[in-house]
């Protein structure tokens, strides 16, 4: 496990890269908490008030995808190929809710850590 790994093009560094057997795993974190929907790559977070859903900045999926290639870009320009690669979105809090079909990155909830620890 490495952490805080920095990466050109981004202001802040990857959280967590996992290097394993299986591969490697990009974990970014996030606490925030709230219903969230991911249609056509966009993310959006539920406006309670107005009961709708509005664009959220930043778009986390699009992101944590863009970290995942940008470490493997990067290991590729220092000669290290690596065969699988699974971006991961981890969300701390247990008060989120995801509605995706298909989402480009593994979107992980709190309560799901213990089943992605045992399969790593």
């Amino acid at each position: 496990m490495i952490s805080n790994v920095p990466v050109s093009g981004f202001s802040i560094p990857v959280p967590l890269v996992l290097v394993g057997k299986t591969g490697l795993r990009t974990l970014c974190v996030s606490a925030d908490t709230g219903i969230f929907s991911l249609k056509d790559g966009q993310w959006y977070k539920l406006d309670e008030q107005k009961e709708q859903y509005q664009p959220s900045r930043p778009n986390l999926v699009r992101r944590t995808a863009l970290m995942s290639r940008a470490i493997i870009e990067n290991l590729k320009e220092k000669g290290i190929y690596v065969d699988e690669a699974e971006p991961t979105l981890y969300f701390t809090q247990p008060g989120v809710h995801i509605d995706a079909s298909d989402p480009p990155v593994n979107l992980l909830q709190s309560d799901g850590i213990d089943r992605f620890a045992a399969n790593l």
